[in-house]
Order: C-alpha cells, then sequence, then structure tokens
C-alpha cells in the first residue's frame, strides 16, 4: 500500500475541480466518493496543504464572484448575483464541503482516524487565518472569503 507524495494531490485537483463542483448532485456525490480514497492515501502533510489550498481558491474564486463597486454617492454597493451564479456557488461549496466529509468519514458512526481530525484542522485552521489576517488590503473581499470558508465548514459539520 503505497502513499502519494506531497504533490500528487494538486495533479488530482485538475481531474475532480469540474465534477466535484457540477450541477447535478449525483455526479458531485459520485466524484467526491471516488476521490476520496485517493486523497486519504497521500502523506498528511501533502493533504493538508492541498485542502487548504483548494479551500482558499474556493474561497477566493466565490468571492471574486460577488464584487463590491462604488456607487456614485462614493458608498460600496454590492452587485447582486443572478441565478445561475447562486446555484454555481452554492454546488462548489457543496462539492468541496462534499469532498472534505468523504475524505474524514470512516467506519460507519466514526470518523477517520487520521484524517478525519486532519480535515478538521485543515478546514479550521483556513477559517482562523481569514478571521485574523490584519495585513489585507481589500476587507470587503477578506470577509466575502471568510463567509466563504464559513459556509464550507458548516455544510461540513
Amino acid at each position: 500500500r503505497g502513499k502519494l507524495k506531497v504533490g500528487d494531490a494538486d495533479i488530482l485537483r485538475q481531474y475532480y475541480g469540474k465534477t466535484i463542483c457540477h450541477k447535478r448532485d449525483v455526479v458531485r456525490r459520485l466524484a467526491c466518493e471516488s476521490y476520496a480514497p485517493l486523497l486519504r492515501k497521500c502523506v498528511d502533510k501533502g493533504l493538508k496543504r492541498h485542502l487548504m489550498r483548494t479551500v482558499k481558491a474556493l474561497a477566493g474564486s466565490l468571492a471574486n464572484a460577488v464584487s463590491v463597486e462604488k456607487g456614485d454617492d462614493g458608498e460600496d454597493v454590492k452587485q447582486t448575483m443572478t441565478n445561475s451564479m447562486r446555484r454555481a456557488r452554492s454546488d462548489a461549496i457543496d462539492g468541496v464541503s462534499s469532498l472534505l466529509f468523504e475524505i474524514a468519514r470512516g467506519a460507519p458512526g466514526r470518523v477517520h482516524s487520521k484524517k478525519g481530525r486532519l480535515v478538521v484542522r485543515s478546514l479550521m485552521d483556513c477559517l482562523i487565518s481569514y478571521c485574523s489576517d490584519d495585513s489585507s488590503t481589500s476587507v470587503t473581499a477578506d470577509v466575502n472569503r471568510a463567509d466563504a470558508v464559513y459556509e464550507v465548514a458548516s455544510q461540513f459539520l
């Protein structure tokens, strides 16, 4: 039983990125159930780094989708999201949280012995990093990123 190397988990992202964010629930669920055993075989350091990158990339892309523009009076005006944008956001959050759940899932009624704690720790590190980052240039973008990570965490837990 071989362990995947540190960089191998990042190679897998190009394959599962489109399927775990698919618009059909059955495709997302099947993709998460299929890729989770492969990701569980990664070494702990590589998996933690990969999970943090995945959640942060999702948060960044969702924060960019909800852009804030200056209105005529100089106040921030949040652009409205179309129904398709809301659906894509919901599907992406559901897919990533389902992938995290499948990686952490162990025997029925239990959490995976090592990887379950690693997934929870990685998710909490992402939440903490967005909540405690004071060196940001755009406060609104960081709030949007933190909201996206919070939504992933709440669906995961």
